[in-house]
């Protein structure tokens, strides 16, 4: 189980994550605390086990000799993967190699089922109002729709955010197979993959993955 403290405190907030720390560091002795921040600062001095940092701000960290989980929620909407209905796909499924090629041991992402405006002050029908009353761009709040029966739909984008991981898995089981360079070298887009960078070509990502399924084959062809 995680547990989290606050939701991206900067440098100015240091001695006040701090405190607030501090009030429950007893009740969670043992526990994993992360939390999303974007301050190498905070991760430097120790102050939180787990940073988890925004996609378009873990360039500090990388320089560091850091591997950070990352996430992407509604600030990150320039040049870096995400989800939201309006953008192209490839911008979703380029994660699972980003994630891959930077060695990233963990993901966050909220919004799998938020169907009201934001601050909950009344429910939405995300069918029609896809936003959460204005405050975020659409498909933010939500990756599935609400089923008649309680069964969530799946949206595009959660198939799409899937296929993502699937490659993820299959580079980390070929790079078991044979070793990390020689996954990479398959979707390094010629040593130019990087968060914020990478191939819109969607022909290029399916041929990548079909490469790497026939690496995996071969592998276990022996």
């Amino acid at each position: 189980m995680l547990w989290h403290i606050s939701d991206e405190p900067h440098e100015n907030h240091l001695e006040q994550y701090r405190a607030a720390k501090a009030q429950v560091e007893d009740l969670l002795d043992g526990a994993q605390v992360v939390d999303a921040m974007s301050s190498l600062e905070f991760a430097e001095q120790g102050v939180v086990d787990t940073p988890i940092v925004a996609t378009d701000h873990v360039g500090p960290f990388l320089e560091a000799g850091r591997r950070p989980w990352v996430y992407y929620c509604v600030g990150q909407t320039r040049d870096v993967s995400n989800r939201f209905i309006a953008l192209p796909s490839v911008r979703n499924r380029v994660l699972g190699r980003q994630l891959f090629t930077h060695d990233a041991p963990g993901f966050l992402h909220w919004g799998y089922n938020f169907w009201w405006s934001q601050f909950s002050l009344r429910p939405i029908d995300p069918f029609e109002e896809t936003c959460a009353g204005g405050a975020f761009f659409g498909g933010d709040a939500f990756a599935v729709y609400p089923g008649p029966d309680g069964t969530p739909w799946l949206s595009l984008r959660h198939r799409v955010f899937a296929q993502a991981m699937a490659d993820h898995r299959a580079l980390t089981w070929l790079a078991e197979l044979t070793d990390r360079p020689s996954a990479t070298a398959l979707i390094d887009e010629g040593g130019t993959l990087t968060y914020s960078s990478f191939s819109y070509d969607v022909g290029e990502h399916l041929g990548a993955r079909h490469r790497v399924d026939e690496r995996i084959l071969a592998a276990l062809a022996g």
